[in-house]
């Protein structure tokens, strides 16, 4: 691919197309393209903790795709993380519901970080069979600030940025 190699702190702005780990990234549009200049720990494209609040994966750099084939990617990727893993409500006062499809049976955890990466709940840690869960995450203690949930199974990651109001 002949983009730019990421970077961490690399100025990105909605938009900006880069390449890290073999594929092509794009950063995601405002409110969550500040977090493409973020820490590589937890925004790195394809690698960082967090990379899908930041980025979208639009391809690898084996081949180009065209601009429509690259829209269809991004959307597709979002939708099927918005699939996997959701809340409602969101924002959330005291309490939200936790939804998770399970692609195939085995070990999955769920968790909830608060925006510095530091671990506040485990929601789950156990095997799961493959279909719909749900988990209470009972935040009424929880400040009101912007968290993210991390759903994990031996075959993906998932983040998702849920909102806590008074």
């Amino acid at each position: 691919s002949s983009l730019a190699q990421y970077v961490e702190s690399g100025g990105y702005v909605t938009g900006s197309n880069v390449k890290n780990n073999a594929s092509r990234y794009e950063c995601k549009p405002w409110p969550f393209s500040g977090w493409c200049n973020g820490a590589a720990w937890a925004y790195a494209p394809g690698s960082g903790m967090y990379w899908q609040d930041a980025w979208v994966m639009i391809g690898t750099c084996q081949a180009q795709a065209s601009n429509a084939g690259q829209a269809a990617t991004a959307t597709t990727t979002a939708q099927v993380n918005e699939m996997m893993l959701s809340n409602m409500p969101n924002p959330f006062i005291g309490t939200t519901n936790i939804d998770v499809e399970v692609t195939e049976a085995g070990p999955v955890s769920l968790k909830v970080y608060d925006k510095t990466g530091q671990l506040l709940m485990l929601l789950v840690d156990a095997y799961l069979s493959a279909g719909s869960h749900r988990f209470l995450l009972d935040g009424a203690s929880l400040p009101s600030d912007i968290y993210i949930v991390r759903y994990e199974s031996s075959t993906q990651v998932i983040t998702r940025k849920i909102i806590k109001t008074q």
